[in-house]
């Protein structure tokens, strides 16, 4: 898809259609992880990924050095956030 802004787009629809997908089937398994919130930490998740692809594209080596740094403390958010979730959901089995 380098170079192919529709493909692009079109991956960047597809992207976020499943994350739309995720965040509602999360959503109706646990009432302590609202739509929004989870659609949310999916979105930033793809746009650090989508920020990642166009610096390596661009031998932009120093600039993802930094994306990833927030990525992995993003990624911590997102664990947090789903294990708060099942914490409270399950709490005598935490």
């Amino acid at each position: 898809m380098a170079g192919n802004a529709s493909q692009q787009e079109a991956a960047v629809k597809h992207l976020t259609a499943n994350a739309a997908e995720i965040a509602t089937f999360l959503s109706g398994a646990n009432p302590n992880w609202p739509k929004d919130a989870v659609m949310g930490l999916l979105t930033a998740h793809a746009a650090h990924h989508i920020q990642q692809f166009q610096q390596l594209k661009e031998d932009g080596y120093a600039h993802e050095g930094e994306t990833w740094k927030g990525m992995q403390s993003h990624i911590y958010v997102v664990a947090d956030t789903l294990s708060n979730g099942l914490a409270a959901q399950f709490p005598n089995k935490f």
